[in-house]
């Protein structure tokens, strides 16, 4: 199959690219060809697959993302694609993949009205909507099933649109052995003494994932904690503001910005205790990469993998609305060695579901077997890719050129059949009906057949409904005048398929 693979941005450390990185490789694996197409790239790129960067100009993130997804619709018109899979919500994808929250949902959860006045709002909206309404045929594979309610609470989605699969993660834990020595190692490479609790923040998103939160509440504690313990932040984000505030407020507890890092999981064996009082995440994997690697987390439940915490009572989860008061209790208890020690216990006897290490193969083969009805205005099938040119105008040209036996033929229409490859099919073509046609059809109060895309969403509507109808193989619409809009439909043979 021939795959795109879109993604507003991608940088190394974020979990929603991690997964479309880990997926697209996994794709290439299987002979699939593989295109990324993003507005930013900020790592190696994959071996053998082809990464386009779209250039895209505005002076905010949600004008950004609309041009993004225009531009998009205009490649994906001309290029061939078996599947178009989205990692962010725009329009006509075939299959989104959600790592982002309903942003339905946390705009009606402000009471700041005129939030819902600013293009942001419109936009994001708009581009939420595209995926999730209720007549899109966008295919939606979830990690989080909670969220399947709360979008059909706002787009009714159907049911049969939703998959769901479990956080993935790459992971695997380290025996008793490398994880004493990674333990070691890593304390005494930061200076973390013994008698020290090492905290960590893991996050690429400061503000999203509660780094003022955290801060907050170290801030409430510092005179009792600043002698023993030592917090560091893993993660590469705009330090300045909260270097500001711990100046500002004379914290004396040691607080590290260590950037981004290769090495998470040694970390992860040296510290005590994760920290991620995030204020929304979908899944939030570096939860799982904590719970694998013993290590004690407190975290909110707005985080979908907040669950695993729960199960296997290495930690705690702080309940919604967040309160820092609740917060510093909680963190109060936990900062005990003896509590510590409790939580790695029962992490220690916990087994994780190992569907978690199966989860990026299982994404692939449903994003290979998933039946697609196409959102653009150009298919080819997989095998009719070998045969015809994978941009439209030049494929349009190559139909119009076969010959073959002729069922019907008037004035711009005409439907042959015709053996290519050792197949048969049947194919429609329509070269412009003329403005004379139209006005003549509209004089008389009739609808007018302006190419084969009529035919092409009358199939699609029927094949959703259950009726038999013939298998589309290729189909392509080009031009905007509609009295000269040049365009054909390929289906197999009807007899094959009523077989």
């Amino acid at each position: 199959m021939k795959l795109a693979f879109c993604i507003f941005k991608y940088f190394p450390y974020g979990g929603l690219q991690r997964d479309m990185r880990r997926i697209a490789e996994i794709a290439y694996s299987r002979g699939h060809d593989v295109d990324i197409y993003t507005m930013e790239w900020k790592s190696d790129y994959p071996i053998g697959i082809s990464v386009h960067i779209i250039p895209v100009k505005g002076w905010t993130n949600h004008s950004r993302a609309l041009l993004f997804s225009w531009k998009l619709k205009k490649i994906f018109n001309h290029k061939a694609y078996d599947r178009i899979i989205g990692f962010n919500k725009m329009p006509n994808l075939d299959i989104y993949f959600t790592g982002e929250s309903c942003f339905a949902k946390h705009v009606a959860q402000k009471s700041i009205f005129f939030m819902r006045c600013l293009p942001r709002y419109f936009i994001f909206s708009w581009l939420e909507k595209q995926v999730f309404k209720k007549n899109s045929s966008t295919e939606i594979l979830l990690i989080s099933p909670k969220e399947k309610e709360i979008y059909q609470t706002f787009y009714q989605t159907n049911d049969t649109r939703f998959h769901f699969f479990s956080p993935a993660i790459e992971l695997s834990p380290f025996d008793e052995n490398e994880y004493i020595a990674a333990r070691q190692k890593q304390r005494e490479l930061y200076a973390i003494f013994p008698n020290k609790i090492w905290i960590l923040f893991v996050a690429s998103d400061y503000a999203l994932k509660g780094l003022d939160r955290v801060l907050d509440a170290i801030s409430i504690m510092d005179n009792e904690i600043h002698n023993t313990v030592v917090f560091s932040i893993i993660g590469d984000d705009n330090t300045s503001p909260y270097k500001t505030y711990i100046k500002k407020n004379h914290i004396k507890t040691r607080v590290d910005f260590l950037g981004s890092s290769d090495d998470v999981q040694l970390f992860m064996c040296g510290a005590d205790l994760l920290l991620h009082p995030a204020k929304l995440e979908l899944a939030g994997k570096v939860l799982l990469e904590a719970l694998i690697n013993r290590l004690p987390v407190c975290t909110t439940s707005v985080c979908g993998c907040s669950t695993y915490i729960v199960e296997s009572q290495g930690g705690e989860v702080l309940p919604e609305p967040f309160s820092l008061i609740a917060f510093v209790e909680t963190l109060k208890t936990i900062l005990d060695i003896d509590a510590l020690q409790n939580y790695k216990n029962k992490l220690t006897q916990y087994n994780i579901n190992p569907s978690i290490y199966q989860s990026h193969q299982q994404l692939v083969t449903c994003i290979e077997k998933l039946a697609i009805p196409h959102n653009t205005d150009f298919y080819l099938d997989n095998y009719l890719m070998r045969y015809f040119p994978q941009e439209k105008h030049a494929c349009i040209n190559a139909v119009f050129s076969l010959k073959g036996k002729i069922f019907r033929q008037v004035k711009n229409r005409t439907t042959i059949s015709t053996v290519i490859a050792e197949e048969e099919y049947f194919i429609k073509m329509h070269r412009g009906v003329g403005w004379r046609e139209i006005l003549k059809n509209i004089t008389a109060f009739k609808s007018v057949a302006l190419g084969a895309k009529q035919e092409y969403n009358a199939i699609r509507e029927m094949k959703k409904s259950g009726i038999l109808v013939p298998t589309v193989c290729a189909y392509a619409t080009a031009g905007i005048n509609p009295a000269s809009i040049h365009s054909f439909i390929v289906t197999k043979k009807i007899a094959t398929n009523m077989t």
